[in-house]
């Protein structure tokens, strides 16, 4: 809470409280803190005082991403609307299940943009999220005709493969790279060793795995965002063992992020593990407010284990913290 109220009180010293900045400074902190809605209310202020309307993509597209995780899906098609962003469209079908509809954004975009450098980076990325190695195949040959740089591209279409479980294509792939050497080859080694070690571990290699995830973790160990990504994949594949090794690392040199710590404790929690989990759970409720779901599954974990947070007067506190979270 500390770091937190000392940002606000920076806001309300210097006021900037109502200038554009401080609105968008007001909304990460919101954001860290995991309170969307507020979230999205300073985001939709910081929309009416940039009259110049130079930031209106960037920050309608971060309104839409919150609308989503609040799962209010129609008031993120209405701002997908207002965006006239296809991608923005397919996502929200994709999310849905909707794999005709999302094809249909797909292709209106590819018609439309596909001629376009940004659109092809736009589209590369949404197929390693969304697992789509021919929409990666497609626009990597968009991109190859127009001599862009491939890196982003070649990348993007090993992380498609490994999100749809097409792992040996994943390997196949990366293994070419090695043996290409392109330029750019030693400057993404750890990044790809990651890449490398999802496949082995969803190929049943984990002797291979081990040594690549041991090369990625020392090069990334003080870069939560990059970790995390690597975590939640390796979660995915059902290898929680090696995520909570790389979560350890990480919390090692950040012991205050929250999304790790949130990690380590859902990991926890579905591993019947409790040690350190007391420690965890305090500085995570420090940092920041969990949604209702994480927060029901903290309290029924407490509920269950008369050992955790024994000191009678803290548990009834977080017992009463996490029920105001859920009942409001």
């Amino acid at each position: 809470h500390g770091n937190f109220d000392q940002a606000q009180q920076s806001i309300d010293d210097y006021e900037i409280g109502q200038t554009f900045e401080g609105l968008v400074f007001l909304s990460r902190i919101e954001e860290a803190k995991g309170e969307t809605a507020n979230q999205i209310f300073y985001l939709k202020q910081a929309l009416k005082v940039d009259e110049a309307g130079q930031n209106y993509a960037q920050l309608s597209h971060q309104i839409y991403k919150a609308y989503l995780k609040l799962d209010k899906i129609d008031e993120a098609l209405q701002i997908a609307g207002l965006l006239s962003n296809h991608l923005v469209f397919a996502g929200i079908h994709h999310r849905n299940g909707d794999l005709e509809a999302e094809a249909a954004q797909i292709k209106r975009m590819l018609t439309t943009q596909g001629h376009k450098p940004e659109a092809r980076l736009q589209l590369a990325a949404y197929a390693a999220e969304t697992g789509n190695p021919e929409l990666a195949i497609h626009v990597y040959e968009l991109a190859a005709i127009d001599n862009d740089e491939l890196q982003f591209f070649i990348t993007s279409l090993i992380q498609a493969k490994l999100q749809a479980n097409d792992f040996i294509g994943a390997q196949n792939d990366i293994e070419a790279l090695f043996l290409q050497k392109p330029n750019w080859l030693e400057r993404q080694k750890p990044f790809l060793q990651s890449l490398r070690a999802i496949s082995a571990y969803g190929l049943y290699r984990p002797d291979l795995g081990d040594i690549y995830l041991e090369e990625f973790s020392s090069a990334y160990a003080t870069q939560p965002a990059m970790l995390l990504n690597t975590i939640k994949e390796l979660r995915r594949i059902g290898v929680p063992e090696k995520a909570q090794q790389l979560l350890e690392i990480g919390l090692h040199t950040s012991p205050n992020h929250p999304e790790l710590l949130a990690q380590i404790i859902e990991l926890s929690i579905e591993k019947n593990s409790y040690e350190k989990l007391e420690d965890h759970i305090r500085r995570f409720l420090d940092l920041r407010r969990p949604n209702k779901e994480f927060s029901k599954r903290i309290l029924s974990t407490i509920r269950l284990n008369p050992n955790l947070f024994a000191a009678t007067t803290e548990r009834n506190r977080l017992i009463r913290e996490l029920r105001s979270i859920i009942q409001n």
